[in-house]
């Protein structure tokens, strides 16, 4: 489960210097219909997987953290106190 969501995701219809939001709201390169990335962030992601297949959302995070590092060969790390960290921090309300 991964997202190269773009930060114009979610952005009303429109040009937005080289690229653009159409009107189904995708992420394109402004005049042409080539995507330019994601316009849904990995937390949306996260929430289909467990409402529609019936994952936990451990395991769903999971999805979305440790199992793209392992198939690039790295290592999940831990996150311990006072280490760097990128987190999303999202409600719950599944």
């Amino acid at each position: 489960l991964v997202s190269d969501a773009s930060p114009l995701g979610g952005l009303p219809e429109g040009t937005y210097g080289a690229w653009a939001v159409d009107r189904a709201g995708k992420v394109v390169v402004g005049g042409t219909p080539y995507l330019a990335g994601s316009s849904r962030p990995i937390v949306t992601g996260i929430e289909r997987l467990v409402g529609a297949c019936g994952v936990s959302l451990a395991g769903a995070l999971a999805c979305a953290s440790v199992g793209p590092a392992w198939l690039l060969g790295m290592e999940a790390g831990e996150l311990r106190e006072g280490d760097p960290a990128c987190l999303i921090l999202f409600r719950w309300d599944g």
